[in-house]
């Protein structure tokens, strides 16, 4: 069988196992125009947590839709086709693999981050930038003529600040710049990059830039150039921002004591209901940061019709808290930031998180093959999987995946005191 036809079975294939599992976050239908869905950039894309927090988040947004996501992307890469001479070897060129990655998975939506390589760390050039502005044309054109849906993101920051603008300008006539020696102010062009991209009007894009820059302290450790879990974690939250959009009433379990209950014993009463809308959340130590992320997350717990009491809720044999009547009635409120402890042990949270390991797994060994597979220009440090074992293990963590999720309800005992 020919490279090209077994990846359009196989990954056929794949998604025909990829059962659709319940709702983490989002729950409105997103702008998105089918369900093979792939990232393409450079080391950043290639780390792919952003990926994995989109991916946990995407595929169980609707029952009945059965997402597939791969990640292609490759540390180094540039959209521009330019290489820094201090460069350990020529950096490789998107659009001497595109074809054949289009021609191999076919996908539907096709997401793409460039830049922090493209301007190859250099005070901005006008000579740079028409590089890197012909190669996102090219690659509208050819997203276009194709028939994908194409997405592009900004650039994250280059997330140095600058300390002396005056150190800034002496440092613009240097010959030796490179992602080891980047221009101090490397983030100004960046900026001008993103503004570009914002710019289009002929293609969807998404400003991830701008939030990353409000919390790059938070976002970044020692390394400027690629973004820590929390950084990635804001990207894939910013994505799914501009996708999707939330409705205020999904955040609320409305229950009638009388009504909804399942089984009763005496004292005991039980409620099977569908798990709320949530996801992994990573926490930092930055409060704003932290509610802008965890919004999603929150949930109120409401049940009416109730005799005056005190009563204690249990998930699982879990203790959740004990409240009076008036409080249930009112409605008490599940957030990541208001008990941690409490919030992390419930059911479907710890699904949540079992759920990122599975398919972090998935995506660093078969997407990993899967990119060999399809070839690039870079060296690489480690011999992924053959491509028949890889498409197998894509199958069987699928099907864990779905297994994991299997069960959608969420149980809660409420005991009257």
């Amino acid at each position: 069988m020919k490279r090209r036809e077994f990846l359009k079975k196989s990954a056929k294939a794949s998604l025909l196992l990829s059962l659709p599992i319940q709702q983490v976050l989002f729950d409105s239908t997103p702008a998105l125009s089918g369900k093979r869905i792939l990232f393409i950039g450079d080391s950043i894309t290639q780390a792919g947590d952003y990926i994995n927090f989109f991916e946990c988040q995407l595929r169980i947004s609707k029952p009945d839709i059965s997402y597939e996501v791969y990640n292609l992307g490759l540390a180094s890469e540039t959209i521009s086709g330019l290489s820094e001479e201090a460069h350990p070897f020529p950096r490789p060129y998107l659009h001497d693999r595109l074809d054949n990655i289009l021609d191999g998975l076919q996908p539907e939506v096709l997401f793409a981050c460039y830049g922090i390589n493209c301007g190859i760390y250099h005070p901005f050039e006008e000579r740079l930038f028409r590089k890197y502005q012909e190669g996102i044309t090219k690659l509208i054109r050819t997203a276009d003529a194709r028939k994908i849906q194409l997405i592009l993101l900004t650039p994250p920051p280059y997330a140095a600040l600058v300390q002396n603008w005056n150190d800034a300008r002496k440092d613009q006539n240097r010959t030796d710049y490179s992602y080891a020696k980047p221009y101090v102010a490397y983030d100004d062009v960046m900026r001008k990059y993103a503004e570009w991209i914002m710019g289009l009007k002929e293609v969807q894009r998404i400003d991830i830039q701008t939030p990353m820059r409000t919390f790059q302290e938070i976002c970044y450790g020692q390394d400027m150039i690629h973004p820590n879990i929390l950084g990635h974690q804001l990207m894939a939250h910013t994505i799914l921002q501009n996708l999707q959009s939330e409705r205020t009433s999904d955040k609320v379990i409305q229950l009638n004591w009388k009504k909804d209950k399942v089984e009763k014993e005496e004292g005991i009463s039980k409620f099977r209901l569908d798990a709320p809308k949530n996801s992994h959340v990573v926490r930092s130590d930055s409060q704003e940061y932290n509610q802008m992320i965890s919004s999603s997350h929150e949930f109120i717990f409401k049940v009416d019709q109730l005799p005056p009491a005190m009563y204690q809720l249990f998930d699982h044999n879990f203790y959740l808290g004990q409240y009076n009547q008036d409080e249930l009635e009112k409605g008490v409120k599940f957030s990541p930031l208001s008990n941690s402890l409490k919030y992390e042990n419930l059911s479907f949270v710890r699904k949540a998180q079992q759920l990122y390991e599975l398919v972090a797994s998935k995506r660093e060994v078969c997407d990993y093959a899967l990119l060999q597979y399809i070839g690039h220009q870079r060296p690489m440090t480690k011999e992924g999987l053959p491509i028949v074992l890889a498409e197998r293990k894509r199958k069987e963590m699928n099907a864990s995946i779905n297994q994991l999720l299997e069960d959608r309800t969420w149980e809660v005992e409420m005991i009257k005191l």
